[in-house]
């Protein structure tokens, strides 16, 4: 098997996405905090006209939490047939995943839900994310419910404007 994967940096950890799931890697925006909303839910921003949820991926890993900074960067995805974004403190190469460098996690931690492979390059690991697993259908639908609503605040403002 051979697949390419976006790598980034979290912290002190190197994660990777499939190249397939990536829409746009871009530096860090204005994102739009949404009151009352799930906390693995950053706030939304503007992707060409679509409002995408960007999603806390250092609380759904449990990682620890920082402010977002100038120097970070968005990587938007499709997911779950949604488009979503992350916050990442730097996206630094692609890599490609051969049978020979990388291993399933399943074959080493069975209950690691959010990988699906871990590469070895060189003397560092790279923990593979599998996107539709970040997000539960209930969570997903949450988030949507949310972006919809702010959807809807948006254009009720616009009308009475």
């Amino acid at each position: 098997m051979t697949a390419n994967y976006l790598v980034f940096k979290l912290g002190e950890n190197e994660y990777a996405i499939q190249l397939g799931y990536v829409k746009k890697v871009s530096q860090i925006v204005e994102i739009s905090p949404i009151p009352k909303g799930p906390k693995n839910l950053i706030g939304l921003i503007n992707v060409h006209g679509q409002i995408t949820p960007v999603i806390n991926l250092r609380f759904i890993l449990g990682l620890k939490e920082r402010e977002i900074n100038l120097n970070d960067q968005l990587i938007i995805i499709e997911s779950n047939k949604s488009g979503l974004a992350f916050v990442v403190d730097q996206v630094s190469e692609i890599v490609p995943a051969y049978d020979e460098n990388s291993i399933p996690v399943k074959n080493i931690v069975p209950e690691a839900k959010f990988f699906e492979r871990v590469i070895k390059e060189e003397e560092n690991f790279i923990y593979c994310i599998h996107p539709d697993s970040l997000l539960t259908k209930s969570e997903l639908q949450k988030i949507n419910q949310k972006v919809k609503e702010e959807y809807e605040k948006i254009e009720r403002q616009i009308i009475a404007s």
